[in-house]
């Protein structure tokens, strides 16, 4: 990951990605590469030490890959915006179903992008979630 007291790094948009999939690491590792406006400060897989390095770390945004978290999705949204209330927090998942997107959204992310659209939604998610200050002040 990029020196985040290198001055050039601190004008991007700082982002943790939590991930236990190996095979989607890559790919979404790859396309924040290719957005010059993005500093990707660490991927994790999804554990319990999540909490930890996101408080360490202090993101502006957060990618939670919700179809491999060892823990409950939900409850993994719910603690982190406990923790970081003004982080945007963008849940990826394969599963399209309205009814899962409204738990998602409730349980305080600010955005669910559906993993065959990665492409054309992260980066749009991602600019609106760090711009979003409706949790209020950290």
């Amino acid at each position: 990951m990029k020196n985040r007291t290198d001055p050039e790094q601190q004008s991007r948009m700082h982002i943790l990605f939590i991930a236990g999939n190996p095979a989607f690491r890559p790919v979404v590792t790859r396309f924040l590469g290719e957005c010059d406006e993005l500093n990707l400060v660490d991927v994790i897989p999804a554990s319990e030490k999540v909490l930890a390095q996101a408080r360490n770390l202090r993101p502006q945004v957060i990618l939670l890959d919700l179809d491999t978290s060892d823990r409950s999705g939900l409850e993994t949204i719910a603690n982190l915006r406990a923790l970081l209330p003004r982080a945007g927090l963008i849940a990826l998942s394969l599963l399209d179903a309205e009814g899962y997107r409204q738990a998602v959204l409730a349980a305080g992310a600010n955005d669910l992008i559906l993993k065959s659209n990665l492409r054309a939604d992260l980066l749009p998610a991602i600019r609106r979630a760090a711009q979003d200050g409706r949790h209020g002040p950290e």
